[in-house]
């Protein structure tokens, strides 16, 4: 009997040493794992701390021996958030949270909190992980300023802006579209507010021109699926107004709209074209009236040329007539030419040299050569030029042949 009951402690002081073998071996693994992750981790009863691992040791700057045995609450400044982790802690609250953790160095820092209770040794402990979110809440808030600012250039754009979805069926087909975000000069536009658009569809949306949203989806859903960039002009009879319309697709299945009211440039477009037609006519007109008058001007020059024997005024007559003839051939050019300052010599000297040399009874014993190169000069010096011209070939024609 004595020989069984020492069997049985032999056993069983054989399983004691194996479970707490296995036991070491848990409470081994879990410190490795609790040692290699990036979250600070400590166990605690009741808020005393009976283990922190190495991460927590590294955040807050201190020794395990430094922190074992002390309260969690020591390093929570705040009356509020210790008030708050007692109470989740007493509720098993198991979903993450946010406090103010003081370092060793008295330096503090946001933490996220996260717990859970469990039984550890036959007695409830808590195991609370921690993260310094410090960089996390600088990036939200960062994010939240550029967004901020991003809502409310969006909103203060003068052009209308709206961003849509692409809605297809099951064969890939755009069927519609669905307006995700708009701003207020789009809601203007469409005369619509934030609720009676956002979120719907433009099926859903009564646009009074029906006839045309087949049209714009398939156009608009080529862009949001294939990508590209389409601009044009449309003009929209119930509000009697012009818009340009730049639309985009910023990723696949999306697509954003760039509305522009360019009435006022349409108006003053057409103003201007009316205005040019205006004065175009009265150019012709002009330059009708100022080339009848040259042309009279010469016929009467050649009136008076016949009419006297006098060798004298025939010639004053003839070198008259030679400068009404270049102006005359300048004026042509500069009124055909679209630049009014600059006029190609050789294109004003050619036809000037054979009207010159008509004048001339003597002409058909001249031949004449022309090597003139194209190049410009500035049109106040044409006319002297063509004086010149005129007087030596006046002179060549009179005196050369005496």
């Amino acid at each position: 009997m004595v020989k069984d009951d020492t069997s049985r402690v032999k056993t069983l002081e054989k399983e004691v040493d194996k479970l707490h073998k296995e036991l070491a071996e848990c409470e081994e693994r879990f410190k490795l794992l609790s040692n290699v992750t990036f979250e600070g981790i400590i166990l605690h009863k009741k808020g005393t701390i009976i283990y922190a691992n190495d991460s927590f040791l590294k955040l807050l700057g201190f020794s395990q021996d430094e922190v074992v045995g002390e309260n969690f609450m020591n390093y929570i400044p705040k009356a509020e958030d210790k008030s708050e982790i007692c109470h989740k802690t007493e509720r098993n609250y198991q979903k993450s949270y946010n406090v103010i953790v003081q370092r060793k160095d008295g330096s503090t820092f946001m933490a996220e909190l996260e717990g859970r209770n469990t039984i550890y040794y036959g007695a409830p402990i808590c195991i609370t992980t921690i993260r310094d979110i410090t960089d996390r809440i600088q990036t939200e808030k960062k994010l939240l300023e550029s967004e901020k600012k991003y809502r409310t250039l969006f909103n203060n754009l003068i052009d209308a802006f709206a961003l849509q979805k692409v809605i297809t069926d099951s064969e890939g087909k755009v069927v519609d579209y669905i307006f995700l975000d708009v701003n207020q000069a789009f809601r203007q536009l469409m005369d619509l507010k934030q609720n009676e658009i956002i979120g719907k569809k433009i099926t859903e949306i009564n646009l009074n021109r029906e006839q045309k949203i087949p049209m714009m989806i398939e156009t608009f859903g080529q862009i949001a699926l294939n990508g590209g960039v389409v601009r044009f002009e449309n003009f929209t009879e119930p509000l009697n107004r012009w818009f340009s319309v730049l639309v985009f697709s910023p990723q696949k299945g999306y697509f954003s709209t760039i509305v522009e009211d360019i009435t006022d440039r349409k108006k003053a477009e057409n103003d201007i074209k009316e205005l040019l037609n205006a004065k175009e006519i009265l150019l012709h007109e002009v330059h009708h009236r100022v080339k009848n008058n040259m042309a009279t001007i010469e016929s009467l020059l050649r009136l008076h040329i016949h009419r006297t024997k006098n060798e004298e005024v025939i010639s004053a007559l003839q070198d008259a007539g030679g400068r009404v003839k270049s102006m005359r051939i300048l004026y042509e050019k500069l009124f055909r030419s679209d630049n009014f300052s600059e006029v190609d010599i050789c294109d004003y000297l050619t036809p000037l040299i054979d009207e010159i040399f008509q004048v001339f009874p003597n002409k058909y014993q001249i031949k004449v050569i022309k090597d003139i190169e194209h190049f410009k000069i500035n049109a106040k010096l044409v006319f002297p030029l063509g004086i010149i011209i005129n007087e030596l070939i006046s002179n060549i024609m009179k005196y050369a042949f005496q």
